[in-house]
């Protein structure tokens, strides 16, 4: 499980884990547009490029009505 920063005003906020993340989605604080950065990482990415965040931070698109 991984443990990232989030880039808040230009700042850096965290470490937060993936439970943290998901309660800060609820509460709108956090987006797929949100930068991240974890130990390991050459640069700050926006969530939504992460594997591990997108079950977080991507809706699934709605299957067609047929």
């Amino acid at each position: 499980m991984g443990v990232y920063y989030v880039a808040v005003n230009g700042q850096a906020t965290g470490s937060y884990d993936l439970s943290v993340l998901k309660q800060m989605k609820t509460m709108g604080q956090f987006t797929s547009e949100s930068l991240v950065w974890k130990a390991g990482m050459s640069e700050w990415v926006k969530a939504g490029t992460i594997d591990e965040l997108k079950s977080i931070v991507v809706i699934p698109p709605i299957p067609p009505v047929e």
